[in-house]
C-alpha cells in the first residue's frame, strides 16, 4: 500500500482585522473623539474644531 504525500495548505492572515478588533477593544474611536471633537456643519460636510 503506497501513501500518499501529506498536503498542507498555508492561508496568510492579515493583521488588518486583527489591529481593527484589538483598537475596537481598547476604545480607541472614543479616545480620538474626546481629543479630535468634530462639527457637523449645515451641509453635512465635516470640521474639526481647534481646541
Amino acid at each position: 500500500m503506497e501513501s500518499s504525500p501529506e498536503v498542507v495548505n498555508i492561508e496568510r492572515v492579515d493583521d488588518i482585522p486583527l489591529l481593527l478588533a484589538q483598537m475596537k477593544k481598547m476604545e480607541i474611536a472614543s479616545l480620538l473623539d474626546a481629543h479630535f471633537p468634530v462639527k457637523i456643519s449645515e451641509d453635512g460636510l465635516f470640521q474639526f474644531r481647534a481646541q
